[in-house]
């Protein structure tokens, strides 16, 4: 028996409560001892298996960004560096105060809760919202370049809605929010005064009210994330002169002063956009006409202000550190976590070169790749045994699954051609004492980068993450799913684990990448990322009624963590990651199963009377631990499309005939319900 394996049987036991009955609450059986045993760090609202992973990333790299002589020659790596180092920087940042925010408010029309000779004779929305824009502030509508859903190969403008300054529309609507709003104005007011040189918190107060008002009617008006899961219903494709529909705005001038120096070319007001919620700017004309201006203009730099705050010095991040310690129930991070990850965030592929070449084992992509092909080919089986969709629907889904891009690991030319590395970050220039003015020039230059694509077609062999996440992606548009390096980590993947560990970890992952082709909202795509109807309606129906039925059982769902609220999972809003859960556990059962009869069977691990399918269902369950605090908890329910880790394995494993079988669970029992839903 191995050290490794002996560490494995460890891991397993001492993060599971063998004295819960799996057939009761499997996620109590398989976490109960991780539950028991973590406590939440003061700078973490929610920690989870994801957590491990990710701070041995963080950890290593900082060590190799400041390991100044490795990898010192390439040039991407050296702004990395710098960008570091200007963050670590506190020292220039306090020196500086608030100069660099009251420089940048100067550039942007001022902001006229500080001056008290503000008069909006000699102030312009459409100039304030293109400087804003520009900076990388979507603020009253947001435009972006995305793929055209029904012409994938084609990039195209996109019009929305925007975001909030609360994460969810909820906490300026509902009376149990009250005190989120009372903060949320409070930190408005707070920087404020700190901002203006007399420090007057009465006039700040005024019209900081005035702004969080108009921001309440702004939430009114927004289409919450649950209702906008239907890609057929959300587009809307016209021309830029059509947007004057909405509301009298100089649509063709704003777009030309934000993209055109990219483009190379003059927009016209004949160009084709995208429009993604009609109904959010037919009602955002008659409110900002109902808006003095002033407020508008406090609000949509108030907006940039709380963006650009965590970029100043101590003084303005003790006003912020009030704010989450209410909003989020959390304390600030250590400097350098904070700082490696901006620098990840910014420069993640430069960064990610360095890890790869000093953690990543290679060996790792190739048995991710053959887990792939065996759970691809289960789910062709199930596929195949469905019983709602005719046979002819069922080749063009099999052409799909077989049409999917595998992006695993990381994109070859990180590792193999530096020049194009260098090149990807060529417009960039950090200082090491300009940490602010160094996020600002990044935020202008890669707008300037995205925007410059319009014209160009779509390169689908283009990785859409950097190495360095811990996380998976199917890409709609793209039909692909991606692997990154990241998450092949314990407890998701281990080369030295036995391969039922790996299936029940990365395996039930990479299912449910792939049947996230064929959720709620990927099915309406075809193998080539275009939005376009390939199912008839009848099938339609056949597959909304299962859907339904998930949608209906995970809304039950009561979730312990959000306290005295007792808030219910909205199984709308998650119901395609939900799809994805059921679907990828139920592949990579059968893709293990496959895996084993080829291969033969795998040694039992010590201390643990389990089979190997036993262990891969608690390797599942464990990928889910997690632990929140209450106001994350209520956050996530409200703005997170998964659902909490306790009901993701709960829900897909009481759906499980497999899980039933090999755990030998009673028909009726709370993990063997005599109603399962199904719907891959």
């Amino acid at each position: 028996m191995t050290p490794n394996c002996l560490r494995t049987a460890a891991r397993l036991v001492e993060n599971m409560n063998t004295d819960a009955d799996p057939c009761e609450d499997f996620y109590e059986y398989a976490c109960g001892g991780w539950l028991k045993n973590t406590v939440l760090p003061p700078e973490a609202g929610r920690v989870s298996s994801f957590s491990a992973p990710s701070a041995f990333i963080v950890s290593a790299m900082r060590s190799l960004l400041e390991a100044t002589n490795f990898e010192s020659d390439v040039e991407a790596i050296q702004k990395a560096r710098a960008f570091y180092k200007s963050c670590l920087n506190e020292v220039t940042l306090d020196l500086k105060g608030a100069q660099p925010l009251l420089d940048l408010l100067q550039e942007l029309n001022g902001w006229p809760v500080l001056d008290d000779d503000w008069s909006d004779d000699s102030w312009d929305l459409l100039d304030t919202l293109v400087k804003l824009r520009m900076r990388g502030n979507s603020l009253l509508f947001s435009m972006y370049l995305t793929r055209d859903d029904k012409s994938s190969s084609n990039y195209i403008l996109a019009f929305d809605q925007a975001g909030l300054g609360l994460s969810s529309e909820v906490y300026y609507l509902s009376d149990s929010y009250e005190g989120i709003r009372q903060a949320y104005l409070n930190y408005s007011v707070n920087i404020a005064a700190k901002l203006r040189q007399d420090g007057n918190r009465t006039v700040a107060l005024q019209q900081m009210q005035d702004m969080l008002d108009f921001e309440i009617k702004l939430a009114e008006i927004l289409t919450p994330p649950s209702e906008r899961r239907d890609p057929e219903a959300l587009y809307h494709k016209m021309t830029l002169a059509d947007m004057s529909g909405y509301f009298d705005f100089p649509w063709v001038e704003f777009v030309n002063r934000v993209v055109g120096e990219a483009v190379g070319e003059e927009i016209t007001a004949t160009e084709e956009i995208l429009v993604y919620a009609p109904e959010y700017l037919m009602s955002l004309g008659p409110l900002l006409q109902q808006t003095d201006n002033k407020t508008v203009a406090n609000y949509i730099i108030w907006r940039m202000v709380r963006n650009r705050v965590s970029y100043m010095g101590s003084e303005f991040l003790a006003i912020r550190d009030e704010f989450n310690r209410v909003v989020f129930g959390t304390e600030p991070s250590a400097r350098w976590t904070t700082c490696v990850g901006r620098t990840n965030s910014i420069m993640g592929t430069a960064v990610s070169r360095m890890y790869l070449l000093r953690y990543f084992e290679e060996s790792s992509k190739d048995k991710a790749e053959v887990m792939i092909d065996y759970i691809h080919d289960a789910f062709l089986e199930l596929l195949d045994e469905n019983d709602w969709m005719d046979e002819e629907t069922k080749v063009v889904a099999a052409e799909k699954a077989d049409s999917m891009r595998r992006f695993v690991a990381y994109d070859d030319y990180i590792m193999d051609n530096v020049t194009r590395l260098n090149q990807e970050y060529e417009m960039l220039r950090f200082d090491e004492d300009e940490y602010f003015e160094n996020y600002v020039h990044y935020l202008m230059a890669t707008s300037n980068n995205t925007f410059s694509f319009l014209r160009k077609p779509v390169n689908k062999d283009t990785w859409i993450t950097v190495p360095t996440v811990v996380n998976a992606f199917y890409s709609p548009s793209g039909n692909s799913i991606s692997f990154p390096a990241g998450i092949l980590r314990s407890p998701f993947y281990d080369g030295d684990y036995p391969w039922y560990l790996n299936f029940g970890g990365i395996g039930a992952v990479i299912g449910h990448e792939i049947t996230h082709g064929f959720d709620d909202s990927g099915r309406q795509f075809d193998k080539n990322g275009n939005l376009e109807h390939w199912w008839n309606q009848h099938i339609t129906d056949s597959f909304k009624e299962k859907a339904q039925c998930m949608i209906d059982q995970y809304s039950n769902y009561i979730d312990p963590e959000t306290g005295d609220l007792k808030l219910n999972v909205s199984g709308r809003l998650t119901a395609g990651e939900n799809i994805a859960d059921n679907g990828g556990l139920k592949q990579t059962f059968r893709g293990y199963k496959k895996w084993a009869a080829a291969n033969g069977p795998e040694p039992m691990l010590p201390g643990l009377s389990l089979t190997p399918e036993q262990l891969l269902f608690v390797n599942f369950g464990q990928t889910w631990c997690a632990k929140a605090n209450q106001q994350t908890a209520q956050r996530l329910l409200f703005t997170d499309n998964h659902s909490p880790g306790r009901f993701r394995v709960i829900g897909s494993l009481s759906n499980s005939r497999d899980f039933a079988e090999v755990f030998s669970c009673p028909p009726g029992s709370p993990m063997n319900p005599r109603l399962k839903c199904t719907v891959w």
